[in-house]
């Protein structure tokens, strides 16, 4: 590990308990007060608090401002206590340099919390994009595996190649408007009836879908990710489930925004025989762990897959 890469590592995992935030600020108050004991005989109490801005810095990096503060003054206090300043200084220049080293301080402090947020920052920013990189990478897949299934699905003996074409273009089309939603980052509310079948639009084809539920807005930081999870219901639905057979069938439906908030049930019948996969795919993980959603349930009873995700109450996303 490189110097950056251990400075990184030290600021990302810092001190997760109050016993060790408070032994970390009495280690960067008593090291700085042993090593100024060792140079005494030398320094005879001129340029005080010498070896205190070292450890200043490093609190101001590796923990939050209270703290570092906290190790300022605290080293402000210790060396006022334990080592005489020289006889030359006047009272007047002993408050000088006291109120200089607060001054210093304070600017070194600033500086590692400014560094410690960019840090910060740039980390939540990498997992950002390499959680995106695996969303890109599975959609990608489901939607090769979706234009097969659609074609399959138009595909009809003993016809023309345009006949063909005629009927798979169109959903290719539709599926095209799906990603559209998918990727898209608008500041406005949509409702949730529209939302869900403009998702549902590659799959309308097979006949088996049906929407049920009162008119309900839906916040804008909630569209997406909703776009996203009934688009990755329908895709495995299509290749696995109900809607990969011509008498299968799915119901999306909802109640009325309640106290609780929103919950949309994805209930697939008449399909093939449910197993139990032996492991979450990425797409359930991907719909799972978004803060969009207060809560998902995903089973998997033999006579079809069933999906509820419940949204956040009005009152938890202002």
């Amino acid at each position: 590990m490189t110097r950056i890469g251990f400075v990184k590592h030290a600021i990302l995992t810092g001190t997760r308990s109050r016993a060790g935030l408070v032994l970390f600020v009495v280690l960067s108050i008593a090291v700085p007060t042993l090593v100024r004991f060792g140079f005494e005989p030398l320094l005879q109490g001129r340029i005080p608090y010498l070896t205190y801005f070292p450890a200043v810095m490093l609190a101001g990096i590796l923990v939050d401002w209270p703290a570092a503060a906290i190790v300022a003054l605290g080293s402000l206090i210790t060396n006022d206590l334990l080592f005489r300043p020289a006889a030359s200084f006047t009272a007047n220049e002993a408050l000088a340099r006291e109120l200089l080293f607060l001054l210093v301080s304070a600017t070194l402090i600033f500086l590692g919390q400014t560094l410690r947020r960019t840090v910060t920052e740039l980390d939540a920013a990498a997992r950002r994009e390499a959680f995106l990189a695996a969303e890109l990478g599975h959609r990608s897949k489901n939607n090769l595996a979706l234009i097969g299934a659609i074609a399959r699905r138009c595909l009809r003996p003993d016809e023309s190649a345009e006949d063909f074409l005629e009927r798979l273009l169109p959903r290719i089309q539709a599926l095209a408007q799906a990603q559209d939603l998918l990727t898209r980052r608008d500041c406005e509310p949509c409702e949730l009836r529209t939302l869900v079948e403009d998702a549902l639009k590659p799959f309308a084809d097979h006949g088996g879908i049906s929407v049920e539920g009162p008119e309900t807005p839906i916040s804008a930081a909630e569209c997406t990710p909703l776009v996203m999870a009934v688009h990755e219901l329908a895709t495995n639905a299509s290749k696995y489930g109900a809607l990969s057979v011509p008498e299968g069938r799915v119901a999306v439906s909802w109640d009325g925004a309640g106290r609780d908030g929103v919950t949309i049930v994805w209930q697939e019948s008449n399909g093939p025989r449910v197993e139990p996969p032996l492991r979450r795919g990425l797409g359930s993980r991907l719909i799972d762990r978004h803060p969009a959603f207060r809560a998902v349930s995903l089973e998997f009873p033999p006579d079809g897959a069933r999906c509820s995700i419940a949204l956040k109450p009005a009152a938890a996303r202002s």
